[in-house]
């Protein structure tokens, strides 16, 4: 994740830690998106789907649990959505 803001990260939220070394992702958000339902999408750079998690009632707080099989070192992209608003957010895995 580059650190640098933008608009949709600032409205939505943001994922740590960035590098992540183990394989527990959290995802931060802002309030106002903890009153609607989410879907996370982790994408290798090609654009392939590795998994993706719906989140109904969001918390601050989330907690996404990373299969170790599919998550290699390297690049990855993390789009998520709510009703309102999307953003595709980098990821390095070590």
């Amino acid at each position: 994740l580059v650190r640098k803001e933008t608009d949709a990260q600032a409205t939505l939220g943001y994922v740590s830690p960035n590098p992540l070394a183990g394989y527990e992702l959290t995802l931060r958000l802002n309030p106002k998106h903890r009153q609607e339902p989410l879907t996370v999408v982790f994408l290798d750079l090609q654009g392939r789907k590795i998994v993706s998690f719906e989140i109904a009632k969001p918390a601050s707080d989330n907690r996404l649990p990373l299969n170790p099989g599919l998550f290699k070192p390297g690049m990855y992209l993390v789009r998520v959505s709510s009703l309102t608003a999307q953003v595709t957010l980098r990821l390095v895995k070590l």
